[in-house]
C-alpha cells in the first residue's frame, strides 16, 4: 500500500523494533481481561461486566487480519491481530457461558445475540475480503488497492469502537459512583497500545494505523480521567446470582 504522507526513507530495523515492541504491548492489552475473567469463573457469573469490549476486540483484530493479509509484509501487526483474535475468541466464549441474565429466557436471548453478533462480524469480514480481492480478477493490482481501502476503513471504525467499548459501562459508572465494574488494566493498556500504535502508523505514513490510534490515545485518557475520578467510588456487593436490581437494567450495552 502507497504511503499516505511523508518522504523520509522508512529504516526497516527501526520499523520492525516499534513493531515489535507495539506488539508486545498490545499484547499486553488483550491479557489485560484475564483478571477479569478469573473473578467471572471464581464467581460462576459475569456479574456487571459487559461483553461488549471483547465483541469489538474480536471483530477489530478479525478486519485487521484481514487487513494485513491484503498489505503484505507487516509481520508485526499481522501476528498481533492473530493472537488478539484468538484471546477474544475465548473471553467471548466464557462471557456467553458464564452469562445470567435477570430471567432464563433472558440468559438465552443475550447469548444467542453475543453470538449472532460475533458470527456475523467474522463472516462479513471473510466475504467481504473474498469479494473485494477477486472483484477486479483481471486487475489483481486494482483489486488489491480496493480491498485495501475498504478493509482499512472498516478495520479503523471497529478499533476506535474497541478502544471505546471500555466506555459502554459509562452509565453505571456515573449512577453508582463506582469503577467497580470498569477494569483499570483495559484503560491503562488501551492508552499505551493506542500511542505505540500511533507513533507506528506515523512513522510508516499509514493513515488506517494513524487514525484509529489518534481517538484511542483520547478515548484512553477519558477513560483514565474517568476512572481517577470515580476511584474511591463504594465497591457494591451482588444481591443473588443474577445481580442486583440497582444494576439489573443498566449493565448491557
Amino acid at each position: 500500500m502507497p504511503r499516505s504522507w511523508g518522504t523520509w526513507d522508512i529504516d526497516p530495523d527501526v520499523k520492525g523494533i516499534v513493531g515489535w515492541v507495539a506488539t508486545a504491548i498490545t499484547i499486553g492489552l488483550f491479557l489485560s481481561p484475564v483478571p477479569t475473567f478469573l473473578k467471572i469463573v471464581r464467581e460462576k457469573s459475569t456479574l456487571d461486566f459487559s461483553y461488549f469490549p471483547y465483541l469489538m476486540t474480536f471483530l477489530n483484530c478479525l478486519l485487521w487480519v484481514c487487513y494485513f493479509i491484503v498489505n503484505t509484509g507487516q509481520t508485526a501487526p499481522l501476528s498481533t491481530n492473530i493472537v488478539g483474535a484468538a484471546l477474544s475468541f475465548i473471553y467471548l466464549n466464557l462471557f456467553i457461558f458464564f452469562y445470567q441474565g435477570a430471567t432464563p429466557g433472558s440468559t438465552k436471548v443475550e447469548q444467542a445475540k453475543i453470538i449472532a453478533y460475533a458470527l456475523g462480524g467474522a463472516g462479513t469480514a471473510a466475504i467481504l475480503t473474498a469479494l473485494l480481492i477477486h472483484f477486479n480478477h483481471d486487475d489483481y493490482a486494482a483489486s488489491m488497492s480496493s480491498a485495501s481501502f475498504y478493509l482499512g476503513l472498516l478495520a479503523a471504525f471497529f478499533n476506535i469502537a474497541m478502544y471505546a467499548s471500555p466506555l459502554s459501562v459509562i452509565r453505571l459508572v456515573i449512577t453508582t459512583k463506582s469503577v467497580e465494574f470498569m477494569p483499570l488494566p483495559l484503560s491503562v493498556m488501551t492508552f499505551m497500545v493506542s500511542s505505540i500504535w500511533l507513533f507506528f502508523g506515523l512513522y510508516v505514513g499509514d493513515v488506517w494505523i494513524t487514525t484509529p490510534n489518534v481517538l484511542g490515545v483520547i478515548l484512553g485518557a477519558a477513560q483514565l480521567i474517568i476512572w481517577t475520578i470515580y476511584r474511591n467510588g463504594p465497591t457494591h456487593a451482588r444481591d443473588d446470582d443474577h445481580g442486583s436490581s440497582e444494576y439489573a437494567s443498566i449493565r448491557d450495552p
